[in-house]
């Protein structure tokens, strides 16, 4: 064929640079297979949603793909983000916790907002200081257009759109490590925070209109505290919301007495002396936060005594309170990833006779047993996983971080690994990727993966996926057609069609289409 595309290097390739057969198949491909196929687009809070299931419908069995990396601020200074926090995503915008320097040094923290099509930042908006190296998440009310992000001792609302203040609300102590819950669907809105006391019985946890004042439905205005209730000793205690009920764990009673795990759950509309529904106790103090799924409710507790997997993993029902089952499992603060009969966890750090790892059990309604252990068979070799870390899960894939080599709670994770649990640590293929450079709590949206990792904010996807389902298939031509011809491609065109790895936008990336897609 002798059509030819001229470039905006200048050079005149021929198209596509493969042959006739292949491009008529090609297009033929294009005309039938083109479209954006359904996929999450959104990943609105830590651990994905209110119920904190960690999970996303869509997910990329690869990410060879670098979209972009934004590791400076708008000043062209270093933008250090909150090590292993997790960004959120909505609205064709992720949202992540960073850390504002002037010449006096670390003095505030800051919510970044940046295009995930550029990888640009869209502005910074400054928040209290971080306390404690509290990692700390944002969250997103879609309804109001809002992102939430608790810093030292207040909870503050910014608006999605231009990063003004909207409201921010004063709490009595300061939040470490704790990452706000928007309720998914009540109305009037509301968000939930627990604050830090973790060696007495004096935290709470707030209930904190979000809807907009109505003096017959709603007497509260936009960040005014509803209620609040005690829930003795916290840190990190995240909430998780299902069904109109809110369930935190802590890590001490209200009189105090440490290593006294507790899960509550409090009626969101009850009034004053009726919102707690029960509290069990669970052995050891919890440090991270719960699950919701099918009706029950789970955690793992922190032991900070004793070598590997000297803490507890519990399943309650979510009705009562009774405990369905508890299974040792590795020291950590992770909220566990529960898919059917399987949960997975991520926990555990290098000395104080601990081991990072993930593990698998399975759930069998009155028990649970271990199915796998990334350290142990490995015998040691495969280090993966950590207690500060929050993994994600799309199909049999879980993108699992790796906590740095010093321990360090405040630090960014290293390495991004891509595991395939439809198969075990001892199987090849068991570890479908790595990639370094990123790693720290994943956020799934959209068929890409956004991370924070020693070269700042990530976003990652398999080569070519256009249509963001994970894969490169048909339905990813036209996309990559679009980039091939654009004047200006962005950051994310640019990433997903240099298939070639080469830089450059040209005929080599569309005859490795071609050859992915005809199988050539």
């Amino acid at each position: 064929m002798s059509r030819e595309l001229r470039l905006t290097s200048g050079r005149v390739l021929p198209r596509f640079g493969i042959g006739a057969r292949a491009q008529r198949m090609a297009f033929v491909a294009t005309a039938v297979l083109v479209g954006a196929v359904p996929s999450d687009a959104q990943w609105l809070q830590f651990a994905n949603d209110g119920a904190r299931r960690a999970s996303a419908a869509v997910g990329p069995i690869a990410v060879p793909a670098l979209l972009w990396q934004r590791s400076t601020d708008l000043s062209g200074g270093p933008l250090v983000y909150e090590g292993p926090s997790s960004p959120v995503v909505w609205n064709g915008r992720a949202y992540a916790n960073a850390r504002h320097y002037t010449e006096a040094g670390y003095t505030h923290n800051k919510l970044v907002a940046i295009d995930v099509a550029t990888g640009e930042i869209v502005f910074e908006t400054l928040v209290s200081k971080g306390a404690f190296d509290s990692w700390s998440s944002p969250a997103v009310d879609p309804v109001t257009g809002i992102v939430l992000l608790a810093s030292g001792s207040a909870l503050f609302a910014i608006d999605a759109d231009d990063g003004g203040i909207v409201w921010q609300r004063p709490l009595q102590r300061i939040v470490v490590n704790a990452s706000p819950l928007v309720a998914d669907g009540p109305q009037p809105g509301r968000a939930f925070i627990t604050d830090y006391d973790p060696f007495g019985g004096d935290s709470l946890l707030y209930c904190v209109n979000l809807s907009p004042f109505d003096a017959a439905t709603n007497p509260f205005q936009p960040g005014a505290i509803v209620w609040q209730e005690p829930i003795g000793g916290a840190s990190g205690s995240t909430a998780a919301y299902a069904d109109g009920v809110v369930y935190v764990a802590t890590a001490a009673g209200i009189d105090g007495v440490p290593d006294a795990g507790i899960v509550w759950a409090f009626d969101v509309d009850a009034p004053p002396g009726a919102r707690l529904l029960w509290s069990t106790a669970v052995g050891e103090g919890f440090y991270g936060g719960v699950c919701v799924r099918d009706g029950s409710v789970y955690s793992a507790s922190y032991d900070f005594a004793g070598t590997q997997n000297n803490s507890t993993l519990a399943k309650l029902r979510a009705s009562d309170g009774a405990v369905m089952w508890t299974a040792p499992c590795e020291r950590t603060a992770s909220i566990p990833v529960v898919s059917g009969d399987r949960i997975y966890l991520s926990g555990g750090l290098p000395g104080f006779g601990s081991a990072p790892k993930v593990q698998a059990f399975h759930d069998s309604g009155t028990s649970a047993v271990k199915l796998w252990d990334t350290y142990a068979d490995s015998g040691g070799q495969l280090i993966v996983g950590g207690w500060s870390h929050q993994m994600a899960l799309a199909g049999s894939m879980l993108y699992v971080g790796r906590i740095p080599s010093g321990g360090a709670s405040w630090s960014p994770y290293t390495d991004l690994y891509l595991l395939d649990t439809s198969r075990t640590p001892s199987q090849p293929g068991f570890v479908a990727q790595v990639r370094s450079g990123v790693g720290s709590s994943p956020a799934l949206s959209g068929g890409r993966v956004y991370s924070i990792g020693t070269a700042g904010l990530a976003a990652l996807a398999e080569c070519a996926d256009f249509s963001g389902d994970g894969r490169t298939n048909g339905a990813d031509l036209q996309g990559f057609v679009d980039a091939l011809f654009s004047a200006q491609p962005t950051a994310e065109q640019r990433g997903l069609a240099d298939i070639s790895g080469d830089g450059l936008l040209d005929a080599a990336d569309a005859s490795m289409l071609a050859t992915r897609l005809l199988g050539l």
